[in-house]
């Protein structure tokens, strides 16, 4: 079902940034072959963006790259954790272009 992007904006909207959900998208990233880890990578790393780890937020934004390139939420946070704005400024990442910007 995640591999709907609109199933997973419909799960990213819902999601609260709370531990045990970076946790089960952890867990998740970490035992799904690799055609199925965008999604719960993309959100691992929404999340943990969300509770300030910028870190971890970069790490599982790269590895849901690495699979697919093009997936919005990774590069939304891989933008923003790599240039360490948090995410209560959120409403600033409104303003920038992600397709011309290159994830790092």
């Amino acid at each position: 079902m995640l591999t709907d992007p609109h199933n997973r904006d419909t799960v990213r909207r819902a999601t609260s940034g709370a531990m045990w959900e970076r946790d089960l998208w952890l867990d998740l990233t970490r035992r799904l072959p690799d055609e199925y880890v965008t999604a719960p990578a993309g959100l691992a790393a929404w999340c943990a963006w969300r509770l300030g780890d910028e870190t971890l937020a970069l790490a599982a934004a790269r590895r849901a790259l690495t699979v697919d390139p093009q997936d919005r939420i990774s590069r939304i946070v891989a933008f923003a954790a790599g240039r360490h704005i948090p995410a209560r400024d959120l409403a600033l990442l409104g303003a920038c272009d992600f397709d011309a910007a290159r994830a790092e």
